[in-house]
């Protein structure tokens, strides 16, 4: 996973990266992530972007409330 933020909507800077995180490999899994990046940006939007497959081999990410 990777998450992006941006300020128009169009172009977008990586803020952090995740790739193969085994914390999150069951449901209803809850993991903190630490960022990363120092650089200290405010960003008017924020987004979540999967970058490849699931534990499960598909491309899915479900989020529940």
């Amino acid at each position: 996973m990777v998450i992006e933020g941006s300020n128009d909507n169009i172009e977008w800077d990586i803020i952090d990266e995740n790739r193969e995180c085994e914390y999150l490999n069951n449901p209803f899994a809850t993991h903190l992530f630490k960022i990363s990046n120092d650089i200290e940006i405010s960003y008017q939007f924020i987004r979540l972007r999967q970058v490849g497959p699931n534990f499960k081999g598909v491309h899915n990410l479900k989020f529940k409330q």
